[in-house]
This record gives C-alpha cells, sequence and structure tokens, in this order.
C-alpha cells in the first residue's frame, strides 16, 4: 500500500537540494508526500522553497512543501532526513584548506580527512549531535540520510550518541 511520506531536508540552501529532491520525486510511489526544508539562511531558504515548488509542479507530484529556519518546526513525523548542512556557512571552508597549507600540509579539499577534516568535524559534530537528540524525540522512527563530511565521523558519531537510525 502506497502512502504519502514526509522528507526533511537540513541545509536545504545546499547545492545538493535540487537533484536530491528530483530523485526522490523519481521513487516509484512518491507522488504524494510533504517536503520539510530547513536552512539558517533565509534566502538560501526561500530559494529552495520556490524551486522545490517548481520541481513538483514540472513533474506532476501531490506533494506540500513548508519551510522554516528552525528544524524543530519542520522535524515531527518525518520518515526520511536528509542532512546536507554546513556548519559556520561557506566562509569557513577555506580555513579547512589554507591553515594546513600554511603549515605544510597541501590537501586535495581537506573536507574528509587530515586537518582539514578535523577542522570541519569540530565546528560540524556539535550540531549534528544537536539534531539527533531533536530527530530521537519529534520522528524516532525516521532514516536519517548523512550527506555531510566528515561523513566517516559524522556517522561515528551518530553511532556513538543516539539512537537514530543514520546512514
Amino acid at each position: 500500500v502506497e502512502r504519502p511520506i514526509k522528507v526533511v531536508f537540513l541545509g536545504a540552501g545546499s547545492f545538493f537540494f535540487s537533484r536530491l529532491f528530483t530523485d526522490v520525486l523519481n521513487i516509484p510511489g512518491a507522488d504524494k508526500g510533504e517536503l520539510g526544508l530547513v536552512d539558517v539562511d533565509n534566502e538560501r531558504l526561500e530559494l529552495a522553497h520556490q524551486v522545490a515548488e517548481k520541481i513538483i509542479a514540472d513533474m506532476g507530484k501531490q506533494w506540500t512543501v513548508s519551510s522554516s529556519t528552525q528544524r524543530r518546526d519542520v522535524l515531527a513525523g518525518a520518515d526520511y532526513v536528509i542532512n546536507c548542512i554546513e556548519v559556520f556557512g561557506m566562509e569557513s571552508v577555506g580555513f579547512d584548506y589554507d591553515i594546513p597549507l600554511k603549515y605544510g600540509v597541501d590537501q586535495c579539499i581537506g573536507d574528509t580527512i587530515g586537518p582539514g577534516g578535523l577542522f570541519k568535524a569540530l565546528r560540524t559534530v556539535p550540531v549534528w549531535i544537536q539534531v539527533l537528540e531533536d530527530i530521537e524525540e519529534l520522528c524516532p522512527e525516521a532514516y536519517v540520510l548523512n550527506y555531510t563530511n566528515p561523513m566517516s565521523i559524522m556517522c561515528l558519531a551518530a553511532s556513538r550518541t543516539s539512537y537514530a537510525k543514520v546512514f
């Protein structure tokens, strides 16, 4: 029996949002559902909301869209949570590469392993743990798909601190 699903995107202003949401709508049986968008940047959130509504209309689906800068406003009852957050924004990412380079460590990007990955983990994992606490409270049965680097550290932190079903 097909049923509407609720999907929440954390970091909906992410470059990945439109492609991931299009993939979700291409899942057989995903003709109806609810989409919750969360981003701390109001401008990017509004753009993501408009993009979501356009994708829904273009694909002829029956989805509703809600959005908020506060994740707790949209998490309740989610079946799936897709995590695409960038803590402290893109301006902080340059430091992950530039500081190690200053000391002779040349990384390709520096968002997964090495000193840059550690920098990113130190600013991202505390927020991630708070997100997981909210998920345990508001949508404990949700499947959580982590799309945020450093991927292995994020999943390790989840496995050590949360009962959420993180992949």
